[in-house]
């Protein structure tokens, strides 16, 4: 059944709309998807294939009418679009045309059995199909072919004057025995009983007159008895067996219905159980969150305190901290990164505390500093001057395009549907918005793509600020920066090796540069600077795997710690 056939059946089968109705049933030689024998109705449900096959239909219709069968065609784009209209047209339809009076023709065709004999010849289903053959007074029989062994089970439909139709359905190899019941006029009801495969032949129980006798195997052909020729009843002659007769086994639907009834439950149970166990896990990853969430915002305020801690001038510079959180504010204080981790909780708290003097400014870099970034970061020398120029036309309020620079006019710009800004750049990801400044140039080549690069760059943004004067602290500067500063490979050295204190070692107690090594080294006080001015803190929490990370820009030297940026990721 296509999908739109399913969808009607759902609405048809079992009386829904007051009537009965059968899907796929054979009239004659043709099927017909639905049909209601009440109402002599066919319902059909043309798909694509109608159009092909638009004649054969309209020749099997015109048949079927002639035998006084009704149509109603729908198209399964109506169903799947607008059942509930379908359906309001079909009890439309039935309001409007009642039952037809009197007996309908049965749809399988065969006469009631109120008739004159009844003859049924069923070999044992060992090799050929059986064969049933049913007739009434004054007309033709009908033949019932019954499947034998591998063949699907046959369904056969009869009708008696007055009452119901009865279905059966004829089991293939290895089901149990189908029962048919066959009312009868005025007597007890008739009981064919067929077995499958394996099994003795069937069973017939007709009605007559003095009750109910019964027949095995070989045919039967009735004449009426005597007793009954006075009414018109035809009651068969039997004759007897002495093998005992074969009752329906009811056993096996019970335990098909309490299979079911199983199956149900534990649907409904294992649905239950997963739903809440999603719910539990939606609610222990969101508990996670939160707790990790404010372990990066107490991490910001640890670092607010380790920022705001000065130390005692008259104490010197030998004073050793018991308190590691002390230790950490007395480096910062002179300028000097740190790294600090805590445990709080069932989580841990990060805390990385940086500084923008340890980077180059981007307002005051001019043409030199720039290209000498662009070599310590792996930028072809090709690219240095149109970087270099489309920066420049990004940031001045002129319209002209400078040499290999770019302005609003140019097709880059034209086809993204922005210009340029004609002011300083505020944030380090501006830079992604001016030609050529590819994510390649500002954050470096990512990791997996380093192999397949001829040119692979390690980024610009790690050297670049837009907070302070311009000034570097020796103190966090990276090597690229102190290179584009023109200072030489001696001093670069110099700086590095006793910014690590007289231990000689990282992340110790008497780590930075002091004055007298300033001083000793000759750095320029116009590009120097021990005095930290911009605080750059990432702090992270991490709870059972979830983290939450916060970054911020502090402006320091005053009174109250103050935010002047802030990013929250997660």
């Amino acid at each position: 059944m296509t999908l739109a056939e399913v969808l009607l059946w759902k609405r048809l089968n079992r009386r829904q709309l007051g009537v009965r109705f059968s899907r796929q049933k054979p009239i004659g030689r043709w099927v017909v998807d639905f049909y209601c024998k009440e109402l002599m109705l066919a319902i059909e449900v043309d798909g694509q294939s109608h159009n092909v096959k638009e004649e054969d239909d309209k020749e099997r219709q015109q048949q079927l009418e002639s035998m006084g069968i009704r149509f109603l065609r729908f198209w399964d784009c109506e169903i799947k679009d607008n059942l509930q209209v379908v359906i309001e047209q079909i009890q439309d339809w039935i309001r409007e045309n009642p039952p037809l009076e009197g007996e309908p023709t049965p749809a399988c065709g065969h006469p009631s059995l109120g008739g004159e004999s009844v003859e049924l010849d069923i070999p044992a289903l060992r090799g050929e199909s059986a064969e049933l053959e049913i007739s009434s007074r004054g007309e033709e029989s009908v033949e019932l072919d019954i499947p034998a062994l591998g063949e699907e089970s046959a369904e056969l439909e009869i009708s008696s004057r007055g009452e119901e139709s009865v279905e059966l359905d004829i089991p293939s190899r290895g089901e149990e025995s189908a029962e048919l019941e066959i009312p009868s006029r005025g007597g007890e009801s008739a009981e064919l009983n067929i077995p499958s495969l394996g099994e003795e032949p069937a069973e017939l129980n007709i009605p007559s007159c003095g009750g109910v006798r019964e027949a095995r195997g070989g045919s039967l052909n009735s004449p009426p008895l005597e007793g009954c020729a006075k009414r018109g009843v035809g009651c068969p002659t039997i004759s007897h067996s002495n093998n005992p007769p074969i009752h329906p086994k009811k056993s096996g639907v019970a335990l098909i219905v309490v299979m079911w009834v199983l199956i149900i439950v534990s649907l409904i149970v294992s649905s239950f159980a997963f739903e809440m166990k999603l719910e539990a896990n939606i609610i222990t990853a969101q508990r996670k969150r939160f707790q990790a969430d404010q372990l990066a915002r107490a991490g910001i305020e640890l670092a607010k305190a380790m920022i705001a801690f000065k130390e005692d001038p008259l104490e010197g510079d030998d004073v050793i901290y018991d308190d590691p959180f002390l230790a950490q504010g007395a480096q910062i204080d002179k300028g000097v990164p740190v790294t600090y981790s805590e445990e709080l909780g069932k989580g841990t708290v990060t805390i990385k505390i940086d500084f923008e003097k340890g980077r180059r400014s981007i307002r005051k870099l001019n043409k030199d500093g720039w290209h000498e970034l662009f070599a310590q970061t792996g930028i072809p020398s090709v690219d240095w001057d149109e970087l270099y120029g489309c920066l420049v036309d990004w940031q001045d309020e002129s319209d002209t395009a400078k040499l290999n620079g770019a302005e609003s006019d140019d097709p880059f710009y034209r086809d993204r549907g922005y210009e340029c800004k004609n002011a300083p750049v505020d944030t380090v990801d501006e830079l992604l918005l001016i030609k050529g400044w590819t994510e390649d140039v500002v954050y470096g080549t990512p990791a997996d793509k380093i192999d397949e690069t001829e040119y692979p760059l390690s980024g610009l943004a790690q050297h670049l600020t837009i907070w302070g004067e311009g000034k570097v602290n020796p103190n966090s500067a990276t090597p690229e920066v102190l290179r584009s500063l023109y200072l030489s490979d001696q001093m670069i050295e110099a700086i590095l090796e006793m910014r690590l204190g007289p231990d000689g070692e990282a992340g110790t107690e008497d780590d930075g540069l002091t004055q007298e090594d300033f001083g000793a080294l000759g750095l320029d006080g116009a590009l120097f600077t021990l005095q930290p001015e911009y605080a750059t803190v990432s702090a992270e929490g991490e709870v059972g795997g979830t983290v939450s990370k916060i970054s911020a820009v502090f402006k320091l030297g005053e009174k109250q710690v103050t935010p002047l940026f802030w990013l929250e990721e997660r």
